[in-house]
């Protein structure tokens, strides 16, 4: 917070579902201001706990009770247990901003979230619970960053880009004559190559040359023609996608 006094960021305890049910804000992340003197002394350092967004209800399971016909529900932590922060990193400054950024991943976070009915048993006090209904979970956030001031914060959810997030689909007709079409998926906004290249490596024919592309689904085309305008024969080609230094190969056939 630019006092010129040195302040220790760590992990809080697990949010559970009792806390949200009492209405507790999670606390994640806790922040320990350094006072002065002893700085081994822990009376020196006043701790606060940092805000999250308020969408924690999607972080449980959701109980459905029938308990001799009374209804009632409660929220219960998933299969990876009650979500909190750990492994923490320093980042320095990378936006530029003037402020210092770390970044913290989450664990406990389950990929689904279920909504289970309870039935009493009367006749030996126990419940029977089936499943009524899953759903992939609508805040799988794996890496916050935060970013701030050190008195008004701001919590980002990041999502990591893996190559496999790029898709290069199978291209239509397959064999062709004289043209096909593919399309290829983008995660994010990205400068990118789209060449065609023949079994030998020699490259064909450039339609995408390191141009930037927005996030989503996009077509490209080829006629059968090289860069020179000639027409290719007949044979096995490869149309790839290039991003960054990771490339994506498919194949297909041209039949005249």
């Amino acid at each position: 917070d630019m006092d010129g006094q040195v302040e220790l960021i760590g992990s809080g305890p697990s949010y559970t579902p009792g806390a949200y049910a009492a209405g507790n804000p999670p606390t994640f992340v806790r922040i320990a201001d350094y006072n002065s003197g002893d700085v081994e002394d822990p009376a020196n350092y006043s701790i606060r706990s940092i805000p999250f967004p308020d969408d924690m209800e999607d972080h449980f399971d959701t109980i459905m009770v029938d308990s001799a016909g009374t209804m009632s529900s409660y929220m219960e932590a998933g299969l990876s247990g009650a979500e909190f922060a750990a492994k923490f990193a320093f980042l320095g400054d990378p936006d530029g901003d003037g402020y210092s950024e770390v970044a913290f991943s989450m664990q406990g976070v389950d990929d689904s979230l279920f909504v289970f009915d309870e039935v009493f048993n009367p006749a030996d006090s126990t419940y029977t619970r089936t499943v009524r209904e899953s759903k992939p979970n609508p805040n799988r956030v794996f890496l916050r960053v935060l970013s701030g001031d050190g008195i008004s914060v701001d919590i980002v959810n990041e999502r990591i880009i893996v190559p496999s997030d790029y898709v290069l689909h199978g291209n239509y007709p397959n064999p062709f004559n004289p043209s096909t079409t593919f399309s290829f998926t983008l995660p994010i906004d990205k400068r990118i190559s789209v060449r065609i290249y023949d079994v030998t490596g020699r490259m064909v024919r450039t339609l995408i040359d390191g141009e930037w592309y927005a996030a989503g689904t996009h077509q490209a085309i080829w006629d059968g023609n090289a860069d020179s305008g000639s027409p290719v024969a007949s044979g096995t080609y490869l149309y790839t996608l290039e991003y960054g230094n990771f490339r994506q190969s498919r194949t297909m056939l041209l039949v005249k």
